[in-house]
């Protein structure tokens, strides 16, 4: 989980500090509030190629950094020693990314690194229909999400949640919802919050023979 992102002369953000708490985190803004600029430092960290545009006006450097707080985090201490890197302490992830006008420099728990670890641990394979639907949400910019239709109970729909409403996030958490959040049911339960987070309840497995796609 993401629990720091701070953010230096990147786009219009001279300086971001912003710490996040547990659960669910949802951003919301006018255009031109800087939502865009949050998700291209989020991309940095995950290795996307950085350009020397990106800089904010008048300076020499960018910079990003992040803390991913890991419950598990043996997956990316694999990766980690793979590249010959320290692994993570306490279960935290450090990320931090430097763009300047002639070159551009990574670090991982305080470690030079590759955009190529940044990449590598930045991806968390589940399934190859998740991979799928993640690859087209990001190439195409249509967001997908995939369910077991032997999970589900009739035809899915969009509606309002109706107060103390509760639905299995694929986090692992559960969230207590109200009328003003939108929501994709079948007649027995809220499977998802709508373009938020998919639900447990219906989510794919290695089992899983025949799917419905949902695309936004």
């Amino acid at each position: 989980m993401l629990s720091l992102l701070k953010i230096r002369n990147l786009a219009l953000v001279e300086r971001l500090d912003w710490e996040l708490g547990g659960g669910l985190v949802g951003v919301t803004g006018e255009t031109g509030a800087g939502k865009s600029v949050i998700v291209g430092a989020l991309k940095l960290v995950l290795g996307e190629r950085a350009d020397k545009g990106m800089i904010r006006t008048g300076e020499e450097t960018c910079q990003v950094e992040a803390v991913f707080d890991l419950p598990d985090p043996s997956a990316v201490n694999r990766v980690l020693a793979e590249m010959g890197l320290d692994p993570c302490e306490d279960g935290q992830l450090l990320v931090k990314r430097v763009v300047g006008s002639s070159s551009n420099r990574q670090f991982v728990n305080n470690s030079p690194a590759t955009l190529s670890v940044l990449k590598a641990i930045g991806q968390k394979p589940i399934s190859v229909l998740v991979d799928i639907t993640n690859f087209v949400s990001i190439d195409l910019g249509r967001p997908l999400h995939v369910y077991d239709r032997a999970k589900l109970s009739g035809s899915l729909v969009a509606r309002k949640a109706v107060d103390g409403e509760e639905v299995l996030a694929l986090n692992g958490k559960t969230y207590t919802l109200d009328a003003s959040m939108t929501v994709i049911a079948d007649a027995a339960q809220v499977h998802d919050i709508g373009g938020i987070m998919g639900g447990e309840d219906s989510g794919v497995s290695e089992t899983t023979t025949d799917v419905l796609i949902e695309c936004a």
